[in-house]
């Protein structure tokens, strides 16, 4: 079974993207921060994370970062930015 990690501190979307994954015979972890999202991401292995750039704590793009030192996994980066910068 393919895990996918969903991270975003919005509680109605990380329902939302683990439930359609779910649907789709994903193995579905979540995390709220970045901090626990690093824990997780240890532990559980996941094939792809659903990352959420503005995070309380750490942000997703140094979650990415931090990731990458340990993990291959698929990244799938969602904002809410839309600055031309961003």
């Amino acid at each position: 079974m393919t895990r996918a990690l969903v991270v975003d501190d919005a509680p109605e979307f990380v329902r939302m993207v683990a439930g359609l994954l779910s649907r789709e015979q994903f193995q579905v972890e979540t995390a709220a921060d970045g901090a626990a999202a690093l824990e997780l991401a240890r532990t559980f292995d996941p094939d792809v994370v659903v990352l959420d750039v503005g995070l309380p704590d750490i942000d997703g793009m140094e979650v990415c970062r931090q990731l990458r030192l340990f993990s291959d996994a698929y990244v799938v980066m969602l904002t809410a930015r839309d600055g031309e910068v961003d």
